[in-house]
């Protein structure tokens, strides 16, 4: 889970303002409640900064560094399980699909917004 994020107080805004683009899905298949905060908050400052209308993804505090969509369809990775467990597997299969998901459903809801 993402231990701290730094951003202007308008993307928080934001974020609560579309949140109801992606809230049915994240209510069915989230696991804690709103896992993927990450991903939909970075998705909500690209639009609001009008990156997602270009098809440009940025990173606003370092504008330098070259960014894209990347186009993954297995899901975004990260740490999951820190030790290995019976299925630990299966279970991190199931949450880079649900990250992954998260992702698609979310940039294209917001694309589709203008």
């Amino acid at each position: 889970m993402t231990k701290f994020m730094l951003m202007e107080q308008s993307i928080c805004k934001a974020f609560q303002e579309y949140e109801y683009l992606v809230k049915a899905f994240v209510k069915a298949h989230s696991t804690p409640y709103w896992n993927g905060e990450d991903i939909f908050m970075s998705l909500v400052a690209n639009h609001v900064y009008g990156y997602s209308a270009k098809g440009e993804y940025k990173n606003c505090a370092y504008p330098e560094i070259p960014m894209e969509d990347i186009g993954r369809t297995d899901g975004i990775h990260g740490k999951v399980l820190k030790k290995k467990v019976k299925g630990a597997k299966d279970v991190r299969k199931l949450h880079e699909m649900y990250r992954g998901r998260l992702w698609r459903i979310a940039r294209d809801k917001l694309k589709n917004l203008g």
